[in-house]
């Protein structure tokens, strides 16, 4: 098990810390959440490389996509002062 900790440079742990960071700020509705589903899937693709998993490095090609599209899209609120 302690070795399966070490393996991939913990480049699996940072994405994972990552994923989790963005779906708690999205979660609160912070857009900053987009910015780290990003990292985190690319942080993923570099992993998914390391294990060599095509599957896996086009799913987080896609889900950075989607994080991207998500940042441009955001909206504010609109304000409601008078």
């Amino acid at each position: 098990m302690i070795e399966m900790m070490g393996n991939h440079l913990g480049l699996d742990l940072v994405a994972v810390v990552l994923m989790f960071v963005s779906l708690w700020l999205l979660g609160n509705q912070r857009r900053e959440g987009f910015i780290f589903g990003l990292l985190a899937a690319l942080a993923f693709v570099a992993f998914n490389g390391m294990v060599d998993s095509f599957w896996g490095i086009l799913g987080n090609l896609v889900l950075a996509g989607l994080n991207i599209r998500g940042w441009i899209r955001w909206q504010q609120a609109p304000s409601t002062a008078a």
